[in-house]
């Protein structure tokens, strides 16, 4: 292989030589590209670009230069030079090369380009991402998501929300990132984007994933923090409206998934991936089979829900999935299940909103009713703590009803 050498140079031999070592660092850079078999063309772009930024410092020797030397290099190559941005990255890779391999600097890693970046109506140079940096650490992060268990749909939210972090930021390396940098963050989304308190408690746990598990930041827990979580108690509908509901189902298909999410106390996801080996019709439960958190659970199978089911599979006669999805081997999607409830809800003419969610809520609110103890409904619900169950304490119209207000309990009942 060709190796590309300036021999005579005055500028390499005396801007990039080591008096400690007899080797030069022009002959050390140009051994580490031949050892890793760069291209000679690829080799002289390289020589070129370590000497242009060692005559920019000189007579200060590159290996005295750090990582702000190399940004304010860039800058000058991006604002002064105008250099193209194909031709900057022939320099940032040059000078990654040159720091990270022939002289083992670990910053080497997040040397990046400098691109304008319009803000505010006017334009600014930022950094951009480094090379791979992004993408690494998206890697190890997915690879300590999946040692841990954690969902595909965890999976995809963290992954979306780190990505988000890191455009609001000008596509800056999270690892270069600081508490600072995501409190500014946390206040955009809040004053800024007016996000729910749920959306932003998913931001601040992938956040905190992030610096925590991935980056290992031991600032994380206590300076990425939540925010209080308001009580919203949700909007309970009664047996009759649930009863409208199922009745105004566009489908049969439909009204057994709105049943199943009623019947059993269901969420969307746990209703959509339901099988037909599930349905253990022996022992009349259905099986949930890693529900929120990766956990199994077993549910009441109601006769009129089995009705259903029969009457159901006689017409689509379903093979793994209890309700496939379009493509083959899958089962449907839990949006396509929502778009259902929308549906047969618009059909009923009801005013109180229904909705999957409020669904399950009923199934627990109505079994505290019936007079169902909270530890049982905490079982079938899937909740680990029992606190997560208590909620419906304050729904259960049977223990708010039967409480005699005060104001009947006056000596003299206040006059019309």
């Amino acid at each position: 292989m060709v190796v590309y050498s300036r021999p005579g140079n005055s500028l390499v031999d005396r801007t990039i030589s080591s008096p400690t070592t007899p080797m030069s660092l022009s002959d050390r850079l140009c051994a580490d590209m031949v050892g890793r078999q760069l291209p000679p063309q690829m080799q002289r772009r390289y020589m070129d670009a370590v000497a242009g930024f060692a005559e920019y410092f000189k007579p200060v020797p590159p290996g005295r230069l750090s990582a702000d030397n190399v940004t304010e290099y860039l800058l000058h190559l991006a604002m002064d030079q105008k250099l193209p941005l194909a031709e900057q990255k022939t320099v940032v890779c040059g000078l990654r090369f040159f720091y990270g391999v022939t002289l083992g600097k670990k910053w080497a890693e997040d040397l990046s380009l400098v691109v304008p970046v319009e803000h505010g109506g006017e334009v600014r140079f930022s950094k951009m991402a480094p090379f791979g940096s992004e993408k690494r650490v998206r890697e190890r992060m997915i690879e300590d998501m999946t040692l841990r268990g954690l969902s595909p749909r965890t999976h995809q939210n963290y992954l979306q929300a780190v990505g988000r972090f890191i455009q609001f930021h000008a596509n800056t390396p999270p690892g270069r990132l600081g508490p600072e940098d995501v409190k500014a963050y946390q206040l955009h989304l809040i004053r800024e984007r007016k996000l729910a308190h749920k959306s932003v408690t998913v931001i601040v746990c992938a956040l905190r994933f992030l610096y925590r598990v991935t980056l290992q930041k031991s600032w994380a827990i206590e300076r990425i923090v939540y925010g209080k979580r308001p009580l919203h108690l949700p909007d309970i509908p009664s047996p009759e409206e649930v009863a409208q509901l199922l009745a105004s189902a566009l489908h049969i298909r439909h009204r057994v998934m709105l049943a199943a999410a009623y019947g059993g106390g269901l969420r969307r996801e746990e209703v959509a991936c339901l099988r037909i080996k599930d349905i253990d019709i022996k022992r009349m439960v259905i099986h949930v089979i890693e529900g929120k958190g990766r956990k199994d659970r077993q549910v009441m199978l109601s006769p009129g829900l089995l009705r259903l089911i029969q009457e159901y599979s006689k017409t689509a006669k379903p093979r793994h999935w209890l309700f496939p999805g379009q493509k083959r081997d899958t089962h449907i999607s839990g949006e396509a299940i929502s778009l259902a409830c929308r549906e047969a809800w618009k059909k009923s003419g009801l005013e109180r909103s229904i909705t999957v969610r409020s669904l399950r809520h009923g199934f627990a609110t109505h079994l505290m009713e019936n007079g169902i103890q909270l530890s049982v409904i905490q079982r079938l619900l899937g909740h680990a703590n029992l606190r997560t169950t208590q909620i419906y304490t304050h729904l259960a119209t049977h223990t708010i009803c039967s409480t005699p207000s005060p104001l009947d309990l006056l000596p003299s009942p206040p006059s019309e």
